[in-house]
């Protein structure tokens, strides 16, 4: 890699930690371009790395870039700024699907889809109604003391018309629109591909199946620590749009967007970053395919 005549002053004036950080990464291939007059180390490593990012990931994935240089380390970090999606799975596809197997499916797709796409699925609607607005015994001792009466002595019916009085989500009433069993549990890939009731069940799975390994190749200290905001909404069609109200409370009081993957450059952290974005097209592909195969039918 050529750097016209900035190269003597960048090898000797720069500190260790700046002189390594380019090296290593010239060294792994991520410095394409020449720096522009005036530009300064720092300038020109991020702007590289930026046409580099944007290259190996779908125009539409709206990557962005950011290197902080200490005077100790570097550290890479990749967010993304892509527009929020809504989509809805169709009635056809649910009257299609056991419904067990589809809310495993989607539970799956949430799990796994947080590296870059992230998906917000009719299981994350079930899981944020449960830590914001509470689960069925919370509703029930909430109306027996309104009551003064014991809970156990309310019958599911007084329960729930209580709610409806205050004007609150009930979890059962949550649970319907959703169209799922508050009890039941999220079933294997293994288990998913062996009741795969159709091809293109099957297909879904070995999308699923492909997203995992790819959230493998990436150290889990390395991801988000927190759930980032949505990027996609799929909702199920018909659920009088509590999918899209509860993601939207969601977006609007949840943290800020977490970085999607930040890593250090010296060393075995930079291999990560790279093995990252060699994956990035496969990524966005599978994630996509997958949302399209839920709208199938």
């Amino acid at each position: 890699m050529k750097l016209h005549g900035a190269v003597p002053q960048w090898r000797s004036d720069l500190p260790a930690v700046q002189r390594d950080a380019l090296r290593l990464l010239a060294r792994r291939g991520l410095l394409p371009g020449q720096p522009e007059p005036g530009d300064t180390l720092p300038t020109f490593l991020e702007a590289a790395l930026q046409r580099r990012l944007t290259s190996r990931f779908p125009a539409a994935a709206c990557p962005r870039l950011h290197l902080s240089m200490g005077a100790v380390h570097a550290t890479l970090t990749v967010t993304y700024e892509a527009p929020l999606d809504f989509r809805t799975i169709s009635q056809a596809m649910q009257a299609a699907t056991p419904l067990p197997w589809l809310h495993s499916a989607l539970a799956h797709l949430s799990v796994t889809s947080w590296l870059a796409q992230a998906v917000w699925t009719p299981y994350d609607t079930w899981h944020h109604y449960l830590r914001h607005w509470g689960d069925v015994a919370s509703f029930r001792q909430n109306c027996a003391a309104e009551l003064q009466v014991a809970p156990s002595s309310l019958s599911d019916t007084e329960v729930e018309a209580w709610a409806e009085t205050h004007s609150l989500l009930h979890p059962w009433a949550v649970a319907r629109q959703l169209r799922l069993d508050p009890d039941a549990q999220v079933l294997s890939l293994p288990t998913l591909a062996a009741q795969a009731p159709s091809p293109l069940h099957r297909r879904i799975v070995e999308g699923l199946t492909t997203l995992k390994a790819l959230d493998r190749r990436v150290p889990a200290r390395f991801s988000p620590p927190h759930r980032p905001l949505p990027q996609v909404i799929l909702a199920l069609d018909g659920d009088e749009d509590l999918t899209l109200e509860l993601a939207s409370e969601f977006v609007e009081y949840g943290r800020p967007l977490s970085p999607t993957l930040s890593v250090a450059v010296e060393g075995h952290p930079l291999r990560v970053f790279t093995t990252y974005v060699r994956s990035a097209h496969e990524l966005f592909r599978t994630t996509d395919d997958l949302l399209t195969q839920f709208q199938d039918l």
